[in-house]
């Protein structure tokens, strides 16, 4: 993975927003036995315009597991839907305030 440090240095930067869009949807990737279909996630994070970096994770499931990962280190303002991912990752956290889409 020759970009993996390109795609670590746009997530510290995104990181970095004041204000910070997160938001996930369900993919379908071909995978199993017998051949078919798994339900994963694409969680993306939007940095605001001093930081406009547009970031994609991908996980296996939705669990908090994810985006505890990609949002380590994070502070300020998250802005998301009222999935109780982001909140009680908030919760955890009072550097980090949740704010409706």
């Amino acid at each position: 993975m020759a970009v993996a440090p390109l795609v670590e240095l746009m997530r510290r930067l995104a990181l970095q927003s004041e204000v910070l869009g997160c938001d996930e949807t369900p993919v379908k990737m071909l995978a199993g036995e017998p051949p078919g279909c798994t339900k994963t996630y694409l969680w993306s994070t939007v940095g605001d315009n001093a930081h406009p970096y547009d970031c994609f994770h991908f996980t296996p499931d939705r669990s908090r597991d994810g985006p505890d990962e990609f949002l380590a280190g994070f502070q300020g303002y998250l802005q998301s839907d009222a999935y109780t991912c982001y909140e009680r990752i908030a919760a955890a956290d009072d550097r980090i305030v949740p704010v409706g889409c």
